[in-house]
């Protein structure tokens, strides 16, 4: 990570989160990042979270192993995040919407609503077993909805997100499952990003926004919320190149301001 590249991150830490986790597990870091439903924008995001190395980072695709030997396709570890970006996109949409062009600053958030908290009945599967049934129900479901066949072979997030939402029975077998895999990892946090705007704001002079949060994925407490804004400059760098100097900023400055403690 290159501490200082990329406009300035204004990070807001949550105190009580920081000192109520002495002790922190593994960070899920989805891939791609973000949802801006750009994939050169999204892979940008990515490339510079692939810098973000505290020990305790783990990309999603590291827990594919736990699903393979539930029998579980190789792609269902992105999936599982879906919601919990979905979540996150809502909680940044309402912010966006309370501080653009207003005068007066909103506060920064500092909890977001896990998928489960909204789900009745919401259990998290007790055994290897129980798991495997998940997988099969889960298997079954994707398969009769073409929408998210489509969303997943084309990597496209907010459709994925938009299908989900009309399913409510598989977006409540996706979060059971996330919530397995995240207990068999020891996974504390998710990191979790959004863009708002587009390359054609960009490079017609508007600014554009990138928001970051770490998020406890049994609390949903935020341990940092970035925020950074992004313009095209006299010297102006291409969109994707000025989304990935944004995204450096924000982690190298979280590092700064949020530490994690020693693992």
């Amino acid at each position: 990570m290159l501490s200082g590249l990329g406009p300035k991150a204004n990070i807001q830490v949550v105190q009580s989160e920081i000192k109520n986790t002495k002790k922190v597990g593994k960070i899920i870091v989805p891939a791609p990042l973000g949802v801006s439903g750009e994939k050169d924008v999204n892979a940008y995001l990515g490339a510079t979270l692939s810098n973000y190395t505290p020990p305790q980072a783990v990309p999603v695709k590291a827990i594919n192993g736990i699903l393979r030997s539930i029998g579980a396709p190789g792609s269902l570890g992105d999936i599982l995040v879906v919601s919990y970006q979905a979540e996150y996109q809502k909680l940044v949409d309402q912010y966006h919407a309370k501080t653009m062009g207003k005068k007066k600053k909103a506060p920064f958030p500092k909890k977001m609503t896990l998928p489960n908290k909204k789900l009745k009945g919401f259990k998290t599967p007790k055994s290897q077993q129980e798991a495997k049934a998940l997988v099969e129900e889960i298997k079954n479901l994707i398969k009769g909805v073409g929408g998210i066949t489509k969303a997943i072979a084309t990597g496209d997030q907010k459709a994925l997100m938009a299908e989900l939402e009309k399913n409510e029975r598989l977006a409540q077998l996706l979060n059971q499952m996330s919530a397995w895999v995240f207990d068999k990892v020891n996974a504390s946090y998710i990191v979790l990003a959004s863009v708002k705007g587009s390359q054609s704001d960009y490079q017609s002079g508007k600014p554009v926004f990138m928001y970051s949060a770490m998020v406890n994925v049994k609390t949903g407490q935020l341990r940092y919320f970035a925020k950074v804004d992004g313009k095209k400059g006299d010297i102006p760098l291409p969109f994707t190149a000025q989304v990935a100097a944004m995204a450096n900023s924000a982690y190298s400055g979280a590092e700064d301001k949020a530490p994690l403690p020693e693992s």
